[in-house]
């Protein structure tokens, strides 16, 4: 009986002691919820060309083709011209002539004819327009662009 006695004390020591354990604070567990919201993206300001003093701001090219030179021609074509309007600002006209043409075989010839629009530059959006119109035509910008090849295995 001794025995037993002595087995039940052991047996006893040894389930407390792998009980005895130093008290911790439990923190409760916190949830963050990441509320997920659009970041507005700034809507940048459109690039304006500002004439350079003493040159027309219509000179370049535009969307429609249209290549106004310095020299007063159109796409380098004598017989499209452009002068500005001296009456009103950022107003030009454009003149399309075309030569007396005669037809020796027919007898018959046909008169020089030139016809002529009004074009209007707007500095604010750097665009241009035929008066009456609102179908504004864009400023062609010449980038460059230097192309690099992707490197191989990629």
């Amino acid at each position: 009986m001794r025995y037993f006695l002595c087995l039940i004390l052991l047996t006893l020591v040894l389930v407390t002691s792998g009980c005895v354990t130093s008290n911790h604070d439990v923190t409760p567990t916190q949830t963050i919820t990441i509320v997920s919201t659009p970041v507005p993206t700034p809507t940048p300001e459109p690039t304006v060309t500002r004439p350079l003093p003493g040159i027309d701001p219509i000179i370049g090219s535009w969307d429609n083709g249209m290549v106004f030179d310095a020299d007063g021609y159109i796409n380098g074509d004598k017989n499209v011209t452009w002068k500005a309007n001296d009456m009103l600002q950022y107003s030009y006209f454009v003149t399309v002539e075309s030569r007396a043409v005669k037809d020796i075989k027919g007898g018959r010839s046909v008169d020089p004819t030139a016809s002529s629009a009004e074009w209007i530059y707007n500095p604010y959006s750097d665009t241009i327009h035929i008066r009456d119109s609102t179908a504004g035509v864009r400023r062609i910008l010449l980038l460059t662009v230097t192309a690099t090849p992707v490197p191989a295995g990629t």
